[in-house]
């Protein structure tokens, strides 16, 4: 095994991170919690989050009964 230069792993967890962060700042705009979570199922339909993004916010957000 060689060994990846640490910007090499960083870089795309960074990435993931600023685009969930983003996310969480539009989600804040919904007025409700069912709002919130079709939003999300709604971005993960279209391909902009993937089923492990969907999942976290739904969690983090306590939408699971929304």
């Amino acid at each position: 095994m060689t060994a990846r230069p640490i910007g090499e792993i960083i870089a795309p967890i960074l990435a993931r991170t600023r685009r969930m962060m983003a996310f969480q700042s539009m989600l804040l705009s919904c007025p409700s919690a069912e709002d919130r979570k079709g939003f999300i199922v709604a971005a993960y339909s279209h391909g902009v989050l993937d089923s492990g993004e969907a999942e976290l916010l739904i969690q983090a957000n306590l939408l699971e009964t929304a």
